[in-house]
């Protein structure tokens, strides 16, 4: 047989026999890669439907023409529709004593309810508890002294609107309805003070 031919044929079967050897094998391919993770923003609750903890500061006035004295109110606990606090105030509204206004201090715990109205427009209503500090003239037709301090305890309610300026900011005005007991005539005396300021949530 001649050289060529047999060349040829020892090619053919190496081929034929590569073939086979690879359909034989399973193909090897890389893993597929990972997806990549996908981030999910977190979830957004939104501003709530009414405002949160509240903290309040202003001016108060029993006549509505001067200002006579100052308020701060802070919640404590809760928030949105219900929350817990206390408010301190400090009023002109004790004795003329040296034809000066002795200032009566007020602490007390509340409870409030806060409602959203419409837009930027809320409601608040509270009820509190607590005592008021005051000095009184010793000698009404004198009065040049101070010394006689008396406690009372105080109980009021409260009707503010608040306005929002901001995301976070506002304004807040309303009456505060105070029953205390005189200690001059010993009967329960009520007092409307009106209340505006700003307050932050």
């Amino acid at each position: 047989m001649p050289r060529s031919i047999v060349v040829a044929l020892f090619l053919v079967t190496a081929v034929g026999l590569a073939a086979a050897t690879a359909a034989a094998q399973p193909a090897l391919t890389p893993p597929a890669a990972a997806p990549p993770a996908v981030e999910r923003p977190a979830a957004s609750g939104g501003e709530a439907a009414v405002p949160e903890r509240w903290l309040a500061v202003g001016a108060l006035s029993i006549d509505g023409a001067q200002v006579d004295g100052a308020r701060l109110q802070v919640d404590l606990l809760g928030g949105g529709l219900i929350s817990a606090g206390l408010a301190g105030s400090v009023l002109a509204r004790g004795d003329q004593v040296m034809d000066t206004a002795v200032p009566a201090f007020t602490g007390l715990g509340y409870l409030a309810a806060t409602v959203r109205l419409t837009g930027p427009l809320s409601l608040r209503g509270q009820l509190g508890i607590g005592g008021e500090l005051s000095a009184h003239a010793t000698d009404q037709a004198t009065a040049m002294s101070a010394d006689a301090v008396a406690t009372t305890l105080i109980t009021e309610g409260a009707l503010t609107l608040g306005l929002d300026v901001g995301r976070h900011w506002g304004l807040t005005a309303g009456p505060i309805v105070q029953s205390a007991e005189s200690p001059a005539v010993g009967v329960d005396v009520t007092t409307v003070t009106w209340f505006a300021g700003l307050r932050h949530r």
